[in-house]
């Protein structure tokens, strides 16, 4: 078309986005046909490439979002839930009021992550200390701390599962004889790994807590808390970000090279269903919920079944 040899074409490509990876490549492959004239007689092109036009677009519009949180290990993998939005405009960073060179050096690491998950610069974040934390109520806050000089520790301590003094840390623990899924029964709070069993240790300082909860200035708003005894443990968090299969969970120590996820502990949603899947999914729940609209089901039926032979037998007696 004008003249330049190309010839443009439109089409529609459906992916499989339930079964998508999170770090995954899309790739398309051009198979052009040869030109057909007879046996013996086939031309097989050379001079055919095909391109993607560099403004196409994925529409994802009409995909759910819902997920189950915390959940460090997609905040590991994709930086989700700051990375809903590629510029990062409702995100807020909190570094401490003093931030060393470590935190800063931790900052733009983790930040890097988010880029390399969205393809985009990170050009709408906020960064602020503690003292502005209000004006980030509605934005997913990451907060890194790698001493005493974050205020928000002690100002959200009871949302941590960690606590401690000095050396002096603990945690709850979710103990695998409660994790057993107890798909019976009639509660759903039942089936979550929650921490049934409280644990204290001595540690070195160089220990490092990756934490997720909800946010306490926003229903449905998430934090992630990346802590450390010293700025030295900040290094052993991006590499755990970069290398460790093992950032799962609700909860996560990182000691050197060794990641230990502690907790899995899922206590609200971020996105939406559809009023079908959100069914579907409370159905996933509780098998009870299911039986109950199952049996629901089967009476109406039932019930329509009934009076419609009813009315035919009626009809044909009337008849006779």
């Amino acid at each position: 078309s004008g003249g330049n040899d190309t010839v443009s074409r439109e089409a529609h490509v459906y992916l499989p986005l339930n079964s998508v990876a999170l770090q995954s490549r899309l790739q398309l492959r051009y198979m052009f046909d040869y030109l057909k004239q007879g046996e013996c007689g086939d031309i097989i092109i050379d001079n055919m490439r095909g391109s993607i036009d560099p403004e196409s677009t994925l529409d994802f519009s009409g995909y759910d979002h819902f997920m189950a949180m915390p959940n460090l290990g997609v905040f590991k993998d994709s930086g989700f839930p700051f990375t809903r939005l590629a510029d990062l405009s409702q995100t807020a960073v909190v570094l401490a009021d003093q931030p060393s060179t470590e935190d800063v050096s931790a900052y733009l690491n983790v930040l890097g992550r988010f880029g390399e998950s969205t393809g985009y610069p990170a050009t709408g974040v906020t960064v602020m200390q503690a003292a502005q934390i209000a004006s980030a109520a509605d934005k997913d806050i990451l907060v890194m701390s790698s001493g005493p000089d974050q205020p928000l520790l002690n100002l959200w301590a009871n949302r941590l599962p960690t606590s401690g003094n000095g050396q002096q840390q603990g945690f709850e623990l979710s103990d695998l004889a409660f994790r057993l899924r107890d798909w019976m029964s009639p509660d759903p709070d039942e089936n979550l790994r929650r921490a049934r069993v409280a644990m204290a240790f001595s540690s070195d300082a160089r220990s490092t807590f990756l934490t997720g909860f909800e946010s306490p200035l926003h229903k449905g708003r998430s934090v992630v808390l990346i802590s450390s005894g010293q700025p030295g443990g900040m290094s052993d968090v991006a590499r755990a970000l970069s290398n460790s299969d093992k950032v799962q969970g609700s909860l996560v120590v990182v000691r050197g090279d060794s990641v230990e996820a502690l907790v899995a502990e899922q206590n609200y949603y971020v996105g939406d269903l559809g009023p079908i899947k959100y069914v579907q999914w409370l159905m996933s729940r509780n098998v009870l919920w299911l039986l109950l609209v199952v049996v629901v089901g089967v009476v109406l039926v039932t019930g329509v079944a009934y009076l419609t032979l009813r009315s035919l037998a009626k009809r044909r007696l009337e008849h006779e």
